[in-house]
Order: structure tokens, then C-alpha cells, then sequence
């Protein structure tokens, strides 16, 4: 069994992690950490979890909790990650980090993009982008993960494959409209996140500057360079959980037929067993996804516009975050992939 700690256990993220740790076979959770809820009973906090832990919450004192477990999932704010992560790996241990702050490898950006300077250069060149269903084999074996935003693992999901296809992407526009419930903006006090606000409400939001988008350019352009800068444009929806996109693909002189290109995207995912590329004009939705690790995928050609439209679909707490980190775990451990999450 792998003991396993779990910071920031009391996030959205957070308790996702424990709900699919609780059930793995080869996981044993060992700590959950949350400086506000230090000392009292996860079950007591995380209703869903009565009677299935008898865990205590503890405050995050690396000096505590270093002994404790092997791998340390960090569901954490960013600047913590960037804190917490070097002592832990530092001291030998595996570690996979659900914040943003070792997914840019160009330090540059952080100051700009998360609000902080970035100061363990050495480990941002360390560190293996944990988009498990292009980067397993990076992965295996490796002990420190970043993993995707949550927009990003929807967006690349469904970009990714055309990379192949658009050479070195010059001339290619990209336009990228993102959708997600409140979930993802985690679990925290705002006002425009409260129930009689968002109800009813369409509310676009970080129009040009979303954190998610370096991160996508950064993977697109490993394997197209000249690939422009994307439009990315996010919206929060009145639902709990789930992230829809809907991705337009300009200025691309193709010959190839929807079907060649679907076809396309099911060898390109040939070993990705938590990819669907949906049949016909069968469209993704995120009542399709939720609660799962899936990602729901369809192409269509506008024949008006001669625009490619990619649509995407995931749960953002579960493909987004805890299940993908959970994907990530069985890779590093040479796990069946799907273990703990079907």
C-alpha cells in the first residue's frame, strides 16, 4: 500500500482526492491537512465521508507530516505549492501538485500569471507536465508531477491531435470558448460565486488573462512553434461541477473529411482509455462526464464559415484535477492507468 498525505484535503479538489484515494486498492491515506479545520474529524467536515475515515484533519507542519506518507498530493494555493513542494521532494518524497505553480517552465511568467516571484528554478526544469494521455511516459517513474488546470486538460485534450495534422501552425487561429461551474473557482467566499448571484447568470471573466493560457501555449507550441497566441475566453455557469469548450480552428487549408479526422484522434488516443471521440454528430455535454474521469470529444466542420469546431468535455474536479492527479499516481507507479477510477 502506498501511504499517501493529502494537503489541502478540504478544498473541492481536496476531498475529491480522499473520496478516490478511499477506495484504491494500492493507496492508504496516512494524513489530510487544513489549517481550519486542524483536529477535527474529516467526516465531520465532508458529510459524504462519515463512516468511511476516522481521519483528523492537521495543520500542514512539514516536520509532522514528513513522516507520515511517501507521496503528497499538494491541493494547495500556489504560492504554498511553490513553498511546500522543494522541502518535500527535497526529502525524498514523491510528489504531485494540483496548483499551478510548476507547470510554467519559463520563470518568467509567474509574477504576471500567479502573483508570485518563482524562486526553485531548478525544480520547474525538474518537474514532468502531468497530461497523462500525452506525457505517460515521462511520467512513469518520475517523482514530481505538475498537474493540468483544469481549462488546460479540456483545451489541450482537444487541440492536441490537430497539432499533427497543422504542421507548425502559421497562419492557424485559434478562438477557445470556455464554460465551467462554480467548483472552479474553489471553495471560497465571493460574492459573485454566492447561489442568488450566479443563478440564472452567464458571467464571463479574465478575458485575456486567464492563468490557463500560457500553460495551453506552452504545450501546443512543443509541438507546433509557430502556432499564434489563442483567444481564450472563460465563462462561469450556474451548475456545481463540469467544463464544456468549444474550440474554432481558422485559416487551416485542409483536405481532409471530418471522418479522416476523427479517425485521426482515435489513433492519436488509441491508448488513452479515458478518451471518447463521440460518433456522428453526436455533440459532448457535460452531464456526459460528470463524476468521472472521461473526456468527451467531437469534431465538426462549419461549411459556412470553413471553420474546424472542437468540442470538449470534462468534469473540472475530476478529469480537471483529483481523477487526472489520481491518473497520474498509477502511471508513476506502473499501475493500470484506470486503477481507482472506473
Amino acid at each position: 500500500m502506498i501511504p499517501v498525505a493529502i494537503c489541502g484535503a478540504s478544498g473541492y479538489a481536496g476531498q475529491e482526492l480522499v473520496s478516490l484515494l478511499s477506495r484504491h486498492p494500492s493507496v492508504k491515506i496516512t494524513a489530510v491537512t487544513s489549517e481550519r479545520y486542524a483536529e477535527k474529524p474529516y467526516g465531520d467536515i465532508v458529510h459524504t465521508m462519515r463512516s468511511r475515515t476516522n481521519l483528523l484533519f492537521e495543520k500542514l507542519h512539514i516536520e509532522t507530516v514528513l513522516p507520515k506518507a511517501e507521496l503528497f498530493f499538494l491541493a494547495l494555493p500556489h504560492a504554498l505549492s511553490h513553498d511546500i513542494a522543494p522541502q518535500l521532494i527535497h526529502a525524498g518524497k514523491q510528489v504531485i501538485d494540483i496548483s499551478g505553480a510548476f507547470r510554467l517552465k519559463n520563470p518568467i511568467h509567474y509574477p504576471k500569471v500567479y502573483g508570485f516571484e518563482h524562486t526553485h528554478h531548478d525544480l520547474l526544469a525538474k518537474s514532468i507536465y502531468g497530461l497523462t494521455e500525452t506525457n505517460k511516459s515521462a511520467i512513469a517513474g518520475n517523482s514530481f508531477i505538475a498537474n493540468p488546470g483544469c481549462y488546460a486538460t479540456a483545451t489541450l485534450l482537444a487541440l492536441l491531435p490537430l497539432t499533427a495534422c497543422i504542421g507548425n501552425g502559421e497562419g492557424i487561429i485559434l478562438y477557445i470558448d470556455a464554460k465551467s461551474g462554480l467548483s472552479g473557482a474553489g471553495r471560497k467566499t465571493d460574492q459573485t460565486l454566492q447561489f442568488c448571484e450566479a443563478d440564472h447568470d452567464v458571467r464571463p471573466y479574465k478575458i485575456g488573462v486567464h492563468q490557463h493560457v500560457p500553460e495551453i501555449e506552452q504545450a501546443l507550441r512543443m509541438r507546433s512553434p509557430s502556432l499564434p497566441n489563442i483567444t481564450f475566453v472563460p465563462m462561469i455557469v450556474p451548475m456545481e461541477r463540469g467544463i464544456l469548450i468549444s474550440a474554432y480552428v481558422s485559416g487551416w487549408n485542409t483536405d481532409m473529411s471530418i471522418d479522416d479526422l476523427k479517425e485521426h484522434y482515435i489513433k492519436f488516443y488509441t491508448n488513452a482509455p479515458f478518451i471518447r471521440i463521440l460518433g456522428g454528430n453526436r455533440i459532448p455535454h457535460t452531464k456526459g462526464v460528470i463524476h468521472t474521469n472521461y473526456c468527451d470529444i467531437n469534431i465538426f466542420r462549419d461549411e459556412h464559415s470553413k471553420q474546424i469546431i472542437i468540442i470538449a468535455a470534462i468534469d473540472n474536479l475530476i478529469k480537471g484535477a483529483a481523477g487526472s492527479a489520481v491518473q497520474n499516481m498509477n502511471s508513476m507507479y506502473d499501475l493500470d492507468e484506470t486503477t481507482g477510477l472506473l
